[in-house]
Formats: structure tokens, C-alpha cells, sequence
């Protein structure tokens, strides 16, 4: 696996529309990104230019700070263009019945924990069957 050295993480940084955070007292510079899903990452990156760091640490780099993979870093020094994160899938909306629908299911005695199962096709054919059936 080729490693790359300071200077490139920092290239990487500049296309990949990173922004230096505050100055610290270290031999590192820290950096921050904001993703599109509202995350943030940070990363820190050495002082030390030219030196080249193991591939064991450029994995943890990868993976934790920049969140991109090996191919995903060396492209965006190529291209000069930003990594293409895909943006994670919307949560899916719980199913909920109209209020009404789930009042009538209870009142007609079917159990909360049934209801609760329900999309609201399905509730309101059970309806349809429950009031086509006979009264007591």
C-alpha cells in the first residue's frame, strides 16, 4: 500500500474542502469538514511536510477521521475535485394510522399491539370486514 506524506494529506484537505480549526499549541494543525447529513469530522495532520506515514496509520486516517476509502483519497489528489461521500438514507418514516382509524379498530376490540402492525390499507380493509360482520 503506497502512503502518502504530510503534504498530500494537506493537498487532499484543500480539495476536499476542508477548513483549518482554531490554532493549537501542537506539531499538529487540526481540520474540520461538515458533511451533508450535518456531521462533522476532524482530522489533525503533522507539521512534518515530507515525511510519510505507515500504512496502518493512513488506514485509521481513512476510516475514522477522513471518512473516505484509499481510492476515494488518491482520486481527489488526481482530480483536484472533492470525495464523493454518499449521503446516508433518509430514516423511514414510521407507518401511523389516521387517529380515527386506529379508535375505531380499538373500539371494535382489536388489541393495541395489533393495530400498532397496521399500514392503513390494511386497517381499513380489517374495518370493512369488522362492519360487514353481523352485529351481537
Amino acid at each position: 500500500m503506497r502512503t502518502p506524506n504530510w503534504d498530500e494529506v494537506r493537498e487532499f484537505l484543500k480539495h476536499d474542502g476542508w477548513t483549518p480549526d482554531k490554532p493549537r499549541s501542537t506539531d499538529h494543525d487540526y481540520f474540520i469538514k461538515t458533511l451533508q447529513d450535518g456531521e462533522i469530522l476532524i482530522t489533525r495532520v503533522s507539521r512534518a511536510g515530507g515525511k510519510t506515514m505507515s500504512g496502518g496509520r493512513f488506514k485509521a486516517m481513512l476510516a475514522d477521521q477522513l471518512r473516505v476509502n484509499e481510492a476515494q483519497f488518491w482520486e481527489v489528489l488526481r482530480t483536484k475535485m472533492r470525495a464523493n461521500r454518499p449521503a446516508p438514507e433518509p430514516e423511514p418514516q414510521p407507518v401511523s394510522l389516521p387517529l380515527w382509524l386506529a379508535r375505531e379498530l380499538d373500539r371494535r376490540g382489536i388489541p393495541p399491539s395489533e393495530i400498532e402492525k397496521l399500514d392503513e390499507r390494511a386497517a381499513m380493509e380489517m374495518l370493512s370486514d369488522l362492519r360487514s360482520q353481523p352485529s351481537e
